[in-house]
Order: structure tokens, then sequence, then C-alpha cells
């Protein structure tokens, strides 16, 4: 439902390198709790390499094959945040079977992006100059992660959670494609990402 277990803010720096021969992003930092009042400084860490780079063109929920598209510059932005899902996406047509599970809008963010072109240089569809990563390795850790787990099985009422986890290792298997962009890499401070 577009339900976030907690929100997190950056723990120190939080570093991201992009190497754009190998198509790659890894990124290594820690977040904690944005309510510290209420959580205490319980820190996550975030290790986690991105790869397998491909473009918006190969995202099935972008495609004019996707109920709601007329074609891939006009997108249905309502639809593909409501309706892009997994159980969509595995009962998508023949036709479609190569395409990926991609891209995710959530909280009206690509409407936005596409409502604010003039202000912004979006592209359109926004999701155009969006970079997508097939396969995702890298772990997230520590008491935060904890934590996470625990709110988690509070809010999605899921007792198969373990609360009490302190790592897991990154598995997007039925989830969108991690997605990624940034209009400005010389500037990012100046610059804006939806991904």
């Amino acid at each position: 439902k577009g339900l976030a277990t907690l929100r997190w803010l950056p723990h120190g720096d939080v570093c991201v390198w992009l190497d754009e021969n190998k198509g790659t992003i890894k990124v290594e930092g820690a977040v904690t709790p944005l309510d510290v009042d209420e959580y205490g400084e319980q820190i996550m860490t975030i290790e986690a390499t991105f790869s397998v780079k491909v473009s918006a063109e190969t995202c099935y929920c972008a495609s004019s094959l996707f109920p709601g598209n007329s074609n891939f510059e006009k997108p249905n932005y309502n639809k593909v945040q409501k309706e892009c899902k997994i159980q969509n996406y595995l009962a998508r047509p023949e036709s479609a079977k190569g395409m990926e599970f991609c891209p995710k809008c959530e909280q009206d963010k690509c409407k936005q992006a596409d409502s604010r072109r003039d202000d912004i240089g979006s592209p359109k569809p926004v999701w155009n100059d969006w970079n997508f990563y097939v396969e995702v390795d890298g772990k997230l850790g520590g008491v935060g992660f904890a934590l996470f787990r625990q709110e988690s099985v509070m809010l999605f009422k899921n007792k198969d959670l373990d609360p009490d986890l302190t790592e897991c290792t990154l598995d997007i298997t039925n989830l969108p494609l991690a997605q990624f962009y940034c209009s400005d890499l010389d500037d990012p401070f100046n610059a804006y990402g939806y991904g």
C-alpha cells in the first residue's frame, strides 16, 4: 500500500560510486530513524551494488503493452503507480515476456515530475533517462535493521518475519528493478531525481 515502516536519515556520509563503464552503482553508508526521540539512534548499515543496467524501454509498465498506456511517450502515471504490481507483471501478455518489472512510482512522484517539467526539465516520460538494475548484491545490517524488521512485523502483520535478525542479504526477486536517476551528476546537490 506504499506505506513506509520508518523514515530514515543518513548517519554520517553515504557514499555512492557510479561506474558508467561497468554500468554499476555502489552504495555504502548508514541511516538512523528520523524520529530519534522515539526510536533512539539505531543505526542500519547499507552495502549495495547495483549492476546489469537496462533502460526504460525494457520496462513492461512503461510500455504500450501495459494497460492504460497509449505509448511509451505518454504513459498513464496513475495506472503505473497503482497497477505496476507483481501479479500484473506475472500475468503480462506473451508479447511482453522479455520485458522487466519496472518502473516503480510511489506517492505521486512520477506525476509530480511530469507536472513540473517546465521547472525542473524532466523528460517525457519522466523515467526516460532513468537507469534500471537487474542485479543487486549486498546487505543491510545493524541494530537499526532489527528495528526495521520489528516495525515491519507490526505494520504488515507478518508473523513469518524474524524481528531479531540483525543482517540480511539483498534480494529483489518479485520486486521492481532498482532504479536510479540524477539530473546533474556533476552537481548532485543542485539536481533532482525521482528514481
